[in-house]
């Protein structure tokens, strides 16, 4: 069946577009259309493209420890603490984001539900301080340099699977069984 199998090329416009349609289906499966306008829309997804895979590999390092494939939201009442948010910013965040979505008990955090508390918080955080108002994309840019990407613990996705996913778990079993095996 794979004797004639080629592999692909590495192309990099290719993997940049996959990345760009992740990007646009995280932002179509979120309610950021809810609370930013419409004409504001193109300045923050432009942040965002910019930041997204250092955003994905955050997420990626938060669900891989964690050993879910969500974050839940006493987790991410915790990373906004590492990350230095403000409490009550988070926490309006966290209340928009339960009522946009109708589900008052929800728990569990997706990427695109990551990123959309992240979006909020900088909205509110941009709102309480004195000065300018900024557009969202500002706000998000703000937020993700001097809360997020100074304070979150993140790693490159193959260097991640490598040291953390594969090796944890028989570490473990052949420390606990190394006195048998000598």
């Amino acid at each position: 069946m794979f004797k004639y199998y080629h592999p692909e090329e590495p192309n990099e416009d290719r993997t940049k577009m996959i990345t760009f349609k992740a990007l646009m289906k995280d932002i179509e499966n979120s309610e950021i259309t809810s609370f930013v306008a419409e004409k504001e829309m193109t300045g923050l997804i432009q942040r965002l493209w910019e930041h997204f895979d250092k955003i994905k590999d955050i997420f990626k390092w938060e669900i891989g420890t964690a050993n879910k494939p969500y974050i839940t939201l006493k987790h991410f009442k915790k990373l906004s603490r590492d990350y230095k948010m403000e409490k009550d910013s988070v926490d309006r965040a966290i209340v928009g984001w339960r009522y946009d979505h109708q589900w008052p008990n929800k728990s569990r955090l997706s990427r695109c539900d990551y990123i959309e508390i992240i979006i909020r918080v900088a909205l509110f955080e941009q709102k309480d301080t004195e000065g300018a108002y900024r557009t969202p994309g500002e706000a998000v840019q703000l937020v993700l340099y001097y809360n997020v990407f100074a304070n979150a613990k993140w790693t490159e996705g193959f260097r991640f699977r490598h040291r953390h996913c594969f090796h944890n778990k028989i570490d473990e079993f052949f420390y606990r069984n190394l006195s048998v095996i000598e």
